[in-house]
């Protein structure tokens, strides 16, 4: 499956060659949400990888370890790919549409010319600027600035003003 077995992915937590990858991620980002409620497009600027593995055993005997070096305990539910958010360390809500870090499950396969296929994907957390500031400098930022991380009382202005 690999062209070249000396650059294939090998698992962080028992060193085997993967024939599928199963990740663990952290990405800057944000949301463009469209019309269509059932299309979305994923505006990722950073993605940092936090661990490689054979398998999905491998994935949870490693995700402790992960978890405890990135300061993050995983939310009794995932995100749901709402604008709105619930950040995993402070709990206020945090806009997707403005840059914000999350953390990401995926499974990928890799193809002959050396793409990754990804077979599955699943978002475990977000993480607002606040907690996790994101320097805006390095991407370019459209639209006037608008708070990262909203206390209720101002998604509830939000809201208001929608209506």
């Amino acid at each position: 499956m690999f062209s070249n077995l000396d650059q294939a992915y090998k698992c962080d937590q028992c060193e085997n060659v993967c024939d599928v990858i199963f990740s663990f991620d952290r990405q800057v980002a944000r949301v463009h949400f469209h019309e269509n409620p059932d299309w979305l497009e994923i505006e990722p600027v950073e993605e940092t990888s936090l661990g490689t593995f054979c398998c999905e055993e491998c994935r949870s005997r490693a995700l402790q370890s992960v978890l405890d070096r990135e300061g993050l305990v995983l939310p009794e539910a995932p995100p749901t790919g709402e604008r709105l958010e619930s950040c995993t360390l402070c709990k206020r809500l945090q806009d997707t549409t403005m840059f914000h870090t999350y953390y990401v499950f995926s499974a990928a396969v890799e193809e002959e010319d050396g793409i990754l296929a990804v077979l599955d994907s699943e978002d475990v957390a977000i993480v607002c600027a606040s907690c996790r500031p994101i320097d805006g400098s390095v991407y370019e930022l459209s639209g006037p600035p608008r708070p990262h991380c909203m206390p209720p009382a101002a998604v509830l202005e939000i809201f208001k003003a929608m209506l």
